[in-house]
């Protein structure tokens, strides 16, 4: 059976980058802690339809300044857990971009292990931030205003 997690993961394994799947055991903890962190006031997906105002650019190709805050730390790819449950780790946050291009994009979030941001790619073309990553994100859209 096709899932998002194994589409990314061949794609991955195609292009030479290095990933895994967490246990499913990790990434239940991943889920219920980020959306803790993250969520709004019902502690519900998704993280960015909430009470909380985080920064985001509108933009169908807005994804793939997530290299630019990642860099080449590690990174966790995951997705609202009623699509898929599975969460990866990027070993090289730069090479994400890479594999998403090769990928069915639905929503998705990144993060680091310590989950201390949030980045998400939603349906709406908007890529949103929280955490560390929102005062890059609200920079880069003050930019792109000037």
């Amino acid at each position: 059976m096709w899932t998002l997690a194994e589409d990314v993961l061949n794609a991955a394994k195609r292009l030479g980058v290095v990933a895994s799947a967490l246990t499913p055991e990790q990434s239940a903890v991943v889920h219920r802690d980020i959306v803790q962190r993250y969520g709004g006031s019902k502690h519900d997906w998704p993280l960015w339809d909430g009470p909380t105002e985080y920064p985001a650019i509108q933009d169908p190709a807005a994804w793939r300044l997530i290299a630019d805050f990642v860099h080449d730390e590690p990174c966790l790819l995951l997705w609202d857990p009623s699509t898929e449950r599975r969460i990866l780790r990027i070993e090289r946050g730069q090479e994400l971009i890479r594999v998403l291009d090769e990928v069915h994009r639905s929503e998705f979030y990144v993060t680091d292990p310590a989950l201390s941001f949030m980045l998400c790619f939603n349906h709406h073309d908007f890529l949103i931030a929280g955490g560390r990553a929102a005062t890059w994100l609200e920079a880069r859209r003050s930019r792109q205003l000037l």
